[in-house]
């Protein structure tokens, strides 16, 4: 009899791009109590490598779960993935360039495909053209002491130069721009009050992945803001973290059941 072989989520940190503290996943770690295995991953900073390298670094982190998953217990297809702020960033670029072989002149140390079968997006920028322009708005009409240019230094050293001069690039990093019907469900939280990540930022993605029909939910705390949830309050039905393990449990679950049988 084959060994059982669990559903995996693959977590990618925030902080800007800038830090990195795989540790960061244990504020994250409740899907290891209720039969899913997870990962995560360190992938280079700004400080040593700019756009694409993350994504690449992110896309390499699937292909090597799915390259090593009879040896690391986990199921090959049952693979989703979980980003926060910048991560979300990541794990949304990841989720939606599944069937890309060669993004932005990549090179893949492993064959396997570096799609997933969910993703989830905490607080993600997803469309860099437009976030500075909704930061202002916010900046105007409902948090004039969060100024918008201390929030933009994380993407100009993102992409190495100012935005105005590389809207091209804004766009290659925005996964906005690659959604189509082959992507895998999507959830989305949010936090009202966000005045890092605009809140608009959700309500673009929900709208472009409704548009190509791609299962999607969205949940917008209306009392949070880019950290919308406590670490120590007990989970109840209302916890993001809840909704979390009900999403990988309607997505990943059927997934890993189809994987186990066919194990061998």
């Amino acid at each position: 009899m084959a060994a059982r072989r669990f559903p995996c989520v693959l977590f990618i940190h925030g902080q800007g791009y800038a830090k990195v503290d795989r540790r960061y996943m244990l504020a994250y770690k409740e899907p290891l109590f209720y039969g899913f295995a997870m990962a995560t991953i360190t992938y280079r900073t700004t400080e040593e490598a700019i756009f694409p390298a993350q994504v690449h670094d992110c896309r390499e982190a699937v292909r090597f779960l799915k390259h090593h998953h009879k040896l690391l217990g986990l199921s090959k297809t049952a693979i989703a993935i979980w980003g926060v702020a910048a991560g979300g960033n990541l794990a949304a670029m990841v989720s939606t360039l599944g069937n890309v072989e060669n993004f932005e002149n990549e090179v893949a140390v492993r064959k396997e495909k570096a799609s997933v079968a969910a993703a989830i997006l905490w607080a993600a920028p997803t469309d860099l053209t437009t976030i500075e322009r909704q930061l202002w708005h916010l900046f105007r009409h409902e948090s004039p002491s969060y100024h918008p240019l201390k929030k933009m230094d994380r993407y100009i050293e993102y992409i190495d130069g100012p935005l105005d001069e590389n809207r091209d690039k804004l766009k290659k990093a925005s996964p906005i721009n690659y959604v189509d019907i082959g992507d895998p469900p999507v959830l989305l939280h949010h936090g009202y009050s966000d005045t890092i990540v605009p809140r608009q930022q959700s309500y673009e993605y929900e709208k472009k992945l409704k548009a190509a029909g791609v299962p999607v939910e969205l949940v917008v705390f209306p009392h949070g803001g880019h950290r919308f949830y406590t670490a120590d309050v007990a989970l109840d039905k209302h916890h993001p973290k809840i909704k979390v393990l009900q999403f990988l449990s309607k997505h990943l679950e059927k997934v890993s059941a189809v994987s186990n049988k066919g194990a061998k």
